[in-house]
This record gives structure tokens, C-alpha cells and sequence, in this order.
């Protein structure tokens, strides 16, 4: 399969996927799956959700672990996550995101900050899959 990149706003994505339908006349541009844009990509958006650091604090300005709800911090590392999403008959979709994180002190899991999304994360992933 294919495998389409992205980077913007601190963060750089890799989508991998089921080969993406391409014009038998060898028109440019590719148009990504039916299959990879609707189950696949629903399937990465929950895992998404997951990694995202929950509000904490006085008008939710700080982040807590969604796990345990230690007062997240951020080390300086960058996160690496991979996300694999189903698409039935037209095989995985494989989604690695790097970038900015916060870490928890206690259990040691790495999030995504929660302005990650509004600091273009959700921009570049569309952008990235439209590409796909």
C-alpha cells in the first residue's frame, strides 16, 4: 500500500493504507477508497480521541492522564503514536502521528496536548488523508 506523509504545526503524519483508486487513463491525483474514508477513518478518529490529554484544573486550563488523572507534564520528548484502523475487505489503514506531547509521572503514557487539534493537528490529518 501506499503511503502518504504530512507535516505542519509541530507535528508530522504518515498514513498508510489500501491502495488508493487511481484513473486508468494515468489522470495526476489520487482519490483515497471509499472503504479507507468511511470505516478506516472513523475507526482512527476514536483511537484519536483516546490519546488526547483530558482537562484538568481551574477552568480546564491544565491536562490530567485520561488513565490515571496525574497532573500531566511536558518533558521536551516528542510522541510517537501509531493508530491502525479497520477497513474490512480493504485491508488495514495504519495512521503514525509525531509530534509535541505531555507525559504522565506516574504511569508513564504520552498524550497529545489538548490544543493539538485546534494548532492544526486535525487540519493536516484531513489534508494528509485527502492526499491518500
Amino acid at each position: 500500500a501506499d503511503a502518504v506523509e504530512g507535516s505542519g504545526g509541530g507535528f508530522r503524519v504518515t498514513l498508510t493504507g489500501p491502495p488508493a483508486l487511481r484513473c486508468p487513463r494515468g489522470c495526476p491525483g489520487r482519490r483515497t477508497s471509499l472503504e479507507m474514508s468511511g470505516t478506516g477513518i472513523m475507526s482512527l478518529a476514536r483511537q484519536l480521541g483516546g490519546l488526547v490529554a483530558s482537562r484538568a484544573g481551574f477552568l480546564g486550563k491544565g491536562a490530567k492522564c485520561p488513565g490515571c488523572g496525574e497532573p500531566l507534564v511536558d518533558d521536551g520528548a516528542e510522541g510517537r503514536w501509531t493508530l491502525r484502523g479497520e477497513t474490512g475487505r480493504g485491508g488495514p489503514v495504519i495512521l503514525a502521528i509525531e509530534g509535541p506531547s505531555l507525559v504522565c509521572p506516574r504511569c508513564g503514557g504520552r498524550f497529545l496536548p489538548r490544543d493539538a487539534r485546534s494548532n492544526g493537528l486535525s487540519k493536516l490529518l484531513m489534508e494528509t488523508i485527502g492526499r491518500g
